[in-house]
């Protein structure tokens, strides 16, 4: 079993270690570092999910509040805890905090070849409306895609 809380200082270098496992580009901890800064300045949201027994990160979501609608920067989990529900946790947390401040949509950008995102957040409502050609690595389309809450 898993918790999802605020992201903090301590959680970072877990956090980066799943986007180094996760990501051909990732991240650096400046990064991260300006996200939490984001989230304490209220123009973010950042959250790690957390393994009950032992409080080990297992995942992390980072998305930025745009005036009328939340951008999911990125999301994660760790590979030996995909596809046991995380990853959907982290969008349904957004889209829950999105609803209180009264934003009403959200978008993200997902590589086309990446099928289980993919076919995950059209499970959860997300529609393809734009594609960045050849986005990622010259080869791979970005999908971009939206959900009206």
């Amino acid at each position: 079993m898993f918790y999802i809380k605020t992201a903090s200082k301590n959680d970072l270098n877990a956090i980066l270690e799943i986007e180094k496992i996760s990501y051909p580009r990732p991240w650096d901890l400046k990064a991260f570092e300006c996200e939490l800064s984001k989230h304490s300045a209220g123009s973010s949201l950042f959250y790690a999910a957390k393994r009950e027994s032992d409080d080990r990160v297992l995942g992390y979501v980072v998305g930025n509040i745009v005036v009328d609608y939340i951008h999911v920067l990125n999301i994660a989990v760790d590979e030996e805890f995909r596809r046991k529900g995380i990853a959907e946790a982290f969008l349904s947390k957004l889209e829950r905090e999105a609803l209180k401040m009264d934003v009403r949509s959200m978008t993200l950008e997902v590589r086309e070849n990446n099928e289980p995102a993919v076919k995950l957040y059209g499970k959860m409502g997300y529609e393809v409306r734009a594609k960045r050609e050849k986005f990622y690595e010259d080869k791979y389309d970005g999908l971009i895609m939206w959900k009206k809450l």
